[in-house]
């Protein structure tokens, strides 16, 4: 929400909740009122199957908005992953 957004200072609150979804952070830096994430997530279908989800986040506190580039290796489960993560981020704060 942008009243959750407003209230980040840094990475780490972001981070722990992301955690909670079982989307994971690589890296992030930044300072208010910008700061960046790398996040990842996996899909095990079997145990020598999985795939992978990678997502650059950029939260921008002064215009309150998250915009997100995803990168995975099957586009077929493109759609279902972007809305697990915009709901995690969604619901971040809530």
């Amino acid at each position: 929400s942008p009243q959750a957004l407003m209230n980040l200072t840094g990475p780490q609150p972001l981070l722990r909740h992301m955690q909670t979804k079982l989307i994971h952070c690589i890296a992030s830096g930044g300072q208010a009122p910008n700061f960046k994430f790398f996040f990842f997530a996996q899909k095990t279908a079997t145990v020598t199957t999985s795939s992978y989800f990678l997502v650059e986040c950029i939260v921008n506190l002064a215009s309150k908005k998250c915009i997100a580039n995803y990168k995975m290796d099957e586009p077929d489960l493109s759609q279902s992953f972007v809305e697990i993560f915009k709901s995690a981020i969604q619901v971040f704060g809530s």
